[in-house]
């Protein structure tokens, strides 16, 4: 059922020294019945060329007159809604019904656009039939809105006299007949009029309002929850640093902001919801602070920002030429990964600095490591409600963020016990959705991270379902489907993990905890020659597998080689070859291109010195060499006296 509230508009024509007046009666219907897209709504604006209906976004703006009946119904069968453009304050001389327009309302030309012209819109009278007309044939092709174009022309130089109250007349006309045909009606830009139209528009469209500090308008709609669909052209935006600044204010503002080609013609397309997901970049980790001798923290911002005032004196053996130029190569980056481990401490992480590195354009990640390694031991419900309880405390911590943010949960969680025990895999399904209901919002995409287990033998090719199975090991990759699957609605985008050494503990017999047994591989054992090749193998598959875009959160190939020179399988340090691997990590970085992810990040810049002590330690000795900057030692601390390891930085930030 439908109320109306009435509204008389009266317009006084003054003339020739005398008046006229007229009166129009205009419906405000309050209880709608027709699509109304809400803050946040996913769309795509194409105007011209062949429709690419494969977005998987909830409305598509189309052209009325250009767009066949088969498109819009496909667009209908694939559950989209659909909204259909047309011109109503402009005449255009290639339109199927431009021998409507008389003369006498086509003023001057639209500055850019060639064979249009402004239409005198206080000629209610003879525009009304063509546009009821247009709004017919909408409803005929079955629309579910329309956006009508250049509803502002009273603001431009029409060759008209048109009044701010023509306008209003004329708008709100539309949104009426748009509305009595069960039609979602769009307000156009007209900016200066939107108080006066909230009521009667269902959703803003709105061009380059950031690039020309307009968007404040726009509060009026969101306040309301409607839709702001924004679209940008400056070519500025294409740039990783204007984007994510762009996307990071137009998402705190709750708009749908898309940064297209003029022409609208899909021949390229950025979508502020997940733009980071269509680009590959890369980034860093390790710490949200790094430590130095004598207990000399240095933020992993101000690295990257290359703010070392009131620390570099500080610091032993500070190589400043060193630090800058590690500076220029993260400046490079897109995101920052922070370890968020069990026992965290607020003091860890300055939300200033880290805010610092989202106002700049980078992406900050957040891994959350609670459950961990002690997974091998066996999931319980009280660990899940300790799980739970810690994340709400984080989620409260964090929140004062503001800007785009990446979550990932439980790192490697695929230990045995949750691929084979299905009480347990089903707690752990549950514990993750409730996890994901509690981190999620629209600035935060979050994620569920597995390892990259089974064989990496180059000389083996059982059941690997590759050439061999350096390559990758899609049986192992298999075993996960079951989780995966059952969180595929909650997860925005799936994440995996790469760490790779040339001694760890031996998996076959693993030892105890405190007690590692050692074991060195092969070149050709662990697959070290074919390892790019094998994440891009396995980024494929699961892009493939899950439909879903692909993030590597962190990789690490340990650099130290060991050479058990007297067979006792016992590590000691003068068996130890610290740059053993440097090289071998410096080619697969040199060859990770896949364009099958969105980006990775190298899992610790610096070696650290006491990595995972107390911890399982899987890479034992190793685990003091996972970084890709090296540092001399003092007391089991890093100095300031950095060196890069090989050409692995020049590689990683190309």
């Amino acid at each position: 059922m439908k109320s109306y509230l009435y509204l008389i508009i009266v317009l006084v024509f003054t003339a020739c020294g005398g008046s006229n007046t007229t009166t129009n009666e205009y419906e405000v219907y309050e209880e709608e019945t027709w699509y109304k897209p809400i803050s946040n709504t996913t769309w795509q604006w194409q105007l011209s060329n062949d429709i690419n209906s494969s977005y998987d976004v909830e409305l598509y703006d189309i052209d009325l007159f250009d767009t066949a009946q088969s498109t819009i119904d496909e667009l209908h069968t694939k559950g989209k809604k659909v909204i259909c453009y047309f011109s109503a304050g402009s005449y255009e001389n290639w339109r199927e019904d431009e021998n409507k327009f008389p003369d006498l309302i086509k003023g001057n030309d639209l500055d850019g656009w060639a064979g249009e012209k402004w239409l005198d819109i206080s000629k209610l009278d003879i525009l009304k039939p063509i546009m009821d007309a247009r709004f017919d044939l909408a409803k005929e092709k079955r629309c579910d809105g329309v956006e009508p174009d250049n509803l502002d022309g009273y603001t431009n130089n029409t060759g008209f006299s048109l009044t701010y109250n023509d306008q209003i007349e004329y708008n709100k006309y539309l949104a009426n007949e748009a509305h009595k045909r069960g039609l979602s009606i769009a307000l156009k830009n007209d900016l200066y009029q939107i108080t006066d139209l909230i009521t009667y528009f269902d959703f803003a469209v709105n061009e380059q309002c950031n690039q020309y500090n307009e968007c404040e308008y726009y509060t009026p709609f969101t306040d309301a929850n409607k839709a702001v669909l924004n679209a940008e052209y400056n070519d500025k935006y294409k740039d990783d640093d204007n984007m994510t600044k762009l996307c990071n204010y137009t998402n705190s503002k709750n708009f749908s902001t898309l940064i297209l080609p003029i022409d609208l013609n899909d021949s390229f397309r950025y979508d502020c919801k997940d733009y980071f997901f269509n680009q590959f970049n890369v980034g860093y980790g390790g710490s949200a602070s790094f430590k130095f001798y004598d207990n000399k923290w240095l933020n992993s911002t101000d690295i990257l920002l290359n703010n070392y005032d009131g620390i570099k004196d500080e610091i032993v053996d500070f190589n400043e030429t060193q630090f800058n130029n590690l500076s220029g190569y993260l400046n490079k980056s897109k995101y920052i990964t922070f370890w968020i481990t069990k026992g965290w401490e607020e003091s860890w992480f300055n939300l200033t600095k880290i805010q610092e590195a989202i106002d700049a354009g980078k992406i900050p990640v957040f891994v959350y490591w609670y459950l961990g390694d002690e997974l091998m031991n066996g999931l319980t419900s009280s660990k899940v409600d300790e799980y739970l309880e810690d994340l709400i405390k984080v989620n409260t911590y964090f929140s004062t963020l503001k800007g785009q943010q990446l979550w990932i949960l439980e790192p490697e969680f695929n230990k045995q016990n949750i691929l084979e025990n299905n009480d347990e895999q089903q707690l752990f399904i549950d514990a993750i959705k409730k996890a994901v209901n509690i981190i999620k919002n629209k600035e935060r995409k979050v994620s569920l991270c597995m390892m990259d287990t089974g064989s990496r033998d180059l000389n083996s090719t059982n059941l690997c379902g590759y050439e061999n199975c350096s390559y990758g090991d899609k049986y192992e990759w298999d075993r996960v489907k079951p989780i995966y699957n059952a969180l595929l609605d909650d997860l925005d985008f799936i994440s995996f993990q790469e760490m790779v050494g040339q001694f760890s503990r031996d998996d076959s017999n693993p030892g105890t905890w405190d007690e590692p047994n050692a074991i060195s591989h092969t070149d050709d054992e662990i697959g070290i020659d074919n390892l790019a090749k094998r994440i891009d193998n396995f980024a494929i598959y699961l892009k493939t597998t899950y439909n879903k875009p692909i993030y590597l959160p962190y990789i690490t190939i340990a650099t130290a080689t060991w050479n058990d020179s007297n067979d006792d399988g016992n590590i000691t340090d003068d068996e130890i070859n610290t740059s053993g691997w440097e090289d071998k990590a410096s080619n697969v970085y040199r060859d990770l291109n896949s364009t099958s992810l969105f980006g990775y990040s190298i899992m610790e810049l610096f070696d650290n010195p006491t990595h995972d002590d107390g911890g399982y330690q899987y890479f034992m000795q190793n685990e003091y060499h996972l970084g890709v900057v090296k540092s001399d030692i003092n007391n089991s601390q890093l100095t300031g006296n950095i060196k890069f390891k090989g050409t692995i930085l020049e590689n990683v930030f190309k």
